[in-house]
């Protein structure tokens, strides 16, 4: 069974590498993007843990999509304040990924070493955000 821990590891460990090779800015879109799949699939094993996973039964209609409907619920949910604080920090380190992944010509951030760091700092805040709800 896949650690999805090891893409926070390794967007840790390429982003060190961004100066010695030729293709940075792919390098910083892919650290971002393993980034945020570590904290969303830390997020969805939580919920399976705690039976709270959004069923996809009931969301045909629904166009949210899988990623949309584990963020609401960490933002609907009353349970602990905790819970809005992942949701909206997931919720903001989706959208950029999607920059990351889809937008040709994204922000400048791109080639940012030191901001693509926050961005890998915000999925490291949503992890332990997450195991402090489990401990």
């Amino acid at each position: 069974m896949f650690d999805w821990q090891q893409y926070y590891l390794l967007a840790r460990e390429l982003l060190p590498l961004v100066d010695s090779i030729s293709c940075k800015e792919a390098l910083l879109r892919s650290v971002v993007s393993r980034a945020y799949y570590a904290a969303y699939h830390r997020a969805c094993s939580y919920l399976e843990e705690i039976d709270q996973y959004p069923s996809d039964q009931g969301s045909q209609g629904d166009r949210r999509g899988s990623h949309n409907r584990v963020i609401d619920v960490f933002l609907t949910s009353a349970k602990k304040p905790e819970w809005k604080k992942i949701g909206k920090k997931l919720r903001k380190l989706k959208a950029i990924r999607q920059e990351a992944d889809y937008e040709q010509s994204g922000g400048d951030w791109f080639m940012n070493i030191d901001k693509t760091k926050k961005r890998i700092d915000l999925a490291e805040e949503i992890i332990k955000l997450i195991d402090f709800l489990k401990a």
